[in-house]
C-alpha cells in the first residue's frame, strides 16, 4: 500500500469520532477528580499520561509558556510524551525542537486549535517532522485562562483520526485546572521562599485602596516593636512581620467602591468589607509551609475582639491567636492616625487616649500598654 493509499483510508479508533466530544468531556471530569488533590509534579505526569492514554498514542504532551517561570524540574513533567523525548541529541533533534518552539508559539499567535497537516503550519521542516514519526492526524490545541493563552496541548498519531470536530472546550477546562494549580504553586513557593516577593504582593494589594499608602508597613513595623518587648524569637518575628504584611489581602475581594467609600458603610457593605479575613484564608487554604501557615492566623483573625464581638468567628481573650492581637494594636492604632476616606487623620493624643479606652474591650490590655510605653513617650 502506497503513502497516498494509506492515507486516504482513515483507521476508526477509540474514541469514534461521533463519541468524541461527548466521551472527552467525560474524561476532562473523571482526571480532574483524579488529578485535584495530587501534587504538582504529579499531576502533570498524570495527566498527559491520561491524555496519552485517551486518545490512544504514547505521543501527548503539555507545554506551559516560558512567562510562567516553571522551574525546569517541574516543567518537564508534562512532556512525558513528547516524541522528541524519544531521541537522542543530535542536530536533527536540536532542529526538531526549534520547530517545536516556533509551532507552539504559531499556536499562542494563531490562538486557535491546530489540526496537524503539512499545509497548517508554515515551517520548511514541518512535513519532514510528521513524516520522520509516521505522524498521520494530531492536534495542537492553545490553553486559555481568561484572555491569557498559557499554554499548548500537543497530541500526535499515527493513526488518521479526524479531530477537525473536537471541541476544544473540555481540553481546556482541564488546561484551566492545570494552570491555576501551576499558578498557585509558583506564588506559594516564592511566598515561602522570598520575604520580598510577600511585601511586593501586600502593596500590589494595598494599591487599590488609595486612602492607605504605606499602612501595611507601618503596621508591620508597629507589630514588630510590640513582638520585641514580647521578647519573641528571630523565628517569631518572622512569622509575625509576614502576617502583618498580609494582614488584608483579602481585600482582593472586595470592590474599590467600598474600600474607597466617602463616609459610614451601611450593613450590606460592612457585611461585604468584614468577609476580608475569610477571602485571605481561601487565597491560602492550602498552603503547607509552617511558617507561612502561623503568620495565616495573624491574618485571619486580625479583627477578632477580646470581649468576644469581633469578626468573623467572634472569638475571646486568649483564643485570639498571639499575632492576630498584636497586630490588632497596630492596626488600630495606624486606622486612627491616618487619613480614611470618611475622616482626617487623628492628633496623636487622641488617638492614645482610644487606644487605652480600647484595652480589655477590643484590644489586649497588656499589649496596648507594651506599644505605648515604646512608642509614645508619656
Amino acid at each position: 500500500m502506497t503513502q497516498s493509499e494509506a492515507h486516504s483510508a482513515p483507521t476508526v479508533i477509540r474514541p469514534a469520532v461521533d463519541r468524541l466530544n461527548q466521551d472527552i468531556s467525560q474524561f476532562v471530569i473523571d482526571t480532574i477528580e483524579e488529578i485535584i488533590n495530587t501534587p504538582l509534579e504529579d499531576m502533570l505526569s498524570v495527566t498527559a499520561g491520561r491524555i496519552s492514554e485517551f486518545f490512544d498514542t504514547p505521543y501527548a504532551c503539555i507545554h506551559f509558556t516560558k512567562s510562567l517561570a516553571l522551574p525546569k524540574s517541574l516543567a518537564v513533567n508534562g512532556l512525558n510524551h513528547c516524541p522528541l523525548a524519544t531521541l537522542a541529541a543530535d542536530p536533527q533533534k536540536e532542529a526538531f525542537m526549534a520547530m517545536e518552539e516556533e509551532l507552539n508559539e504559531f499556536i499562542k499567535e494563531q490562538g486557535q486549535p491546530l489540526v496537524h497537516e503539512p499545509s497548517l503550519f508554515t515551517h520548511p521542516r514541518w512535513p519532514e517532522f510528521l513524516e520522520y514519526f509516521n505522524f498521520r492526524s494530531g492536534l495542537s490545541l492553545p490553553l486559555r485562562y481568561q484572555n491569557e493563552i498559557f499554554g499548548v496541548i500537543d497530541i500526535f498519531h499515527t493513526k488518521d483520526l479526524n479531530l477537525r470536530e473536537l471541541n476544544p472546550r473540555a481540553l481546556n477546562a482541564l488546561g484551566s485546572c492545570l494552570f491555576g494549580a501551576v499558578k498557585k504553586e509558583v506564588l506559594i513557593k516564592s511566598l515561602q521562599e522570598r520575604d520580598d516577593i510577600i511585601e511586593a504582593f501586600a502593596r500590589t494589594i494595598e494599591a487599590a485602596d488609595k486612602y492607605t499608602g504605606g499602612h501595611v508597613d507601618r503596621v508591620s513595623r508597629y507589630a514588630q516593636l510590640i513582638g520585641t518587648q514580647l521578647g519573641l524569637s528571630q523565628e517569631e518575628l518572622k512569622t509575625l512581620k509576614r502576617a502583618a504584611l498580609l494582614h488584608d489581602v483579602g481585600k482582593i475581594g472586595v470592590p474599590e467602591s467600598i474600600l474607597n467609600k466617602q463616609g459610614p458603610f451601611n450593613p450590606e457593605e460592612r457585611r461585604i468589607m468584614e468577609t476580608h479575613p475569610l477571602i485571605a484564608q481561601g487565597i491560602f487554604q492550602d498552603i503547607s509551609d509552617p511558617g507561612l501557615v502561623k503568620a495565616l492566623d495573624g491574618v485571619l483573625y486580625h479583627h477578632e475582639r477580646i470581649d468576644g464581638k469581633g469578626y468573623p468567628f467572634g472569638l475571646k481573650g486568649d483564643a485570639i491567636p498571639l499575632p492576630a492581637r498584636i497586630i490588632a494594636v497596630a492596626d488600630t492604632f495606624d486606622a486612627l492616625t491616618s487619613d480614611r476616606p470618611y475622616r482626617s487623620r487623628l492628633p496623636l493624643e487622641k488617638a492614645v487616649a482610644i487606644l487605652k479606652e480600647c484595652r480589655g474591650t477590643q484590644l489586649d490590655r497588656l499589649l496596648v500598654d507594651l506599644f505605648l510605653e515604646q512608642h509614645v513617650k508619656n
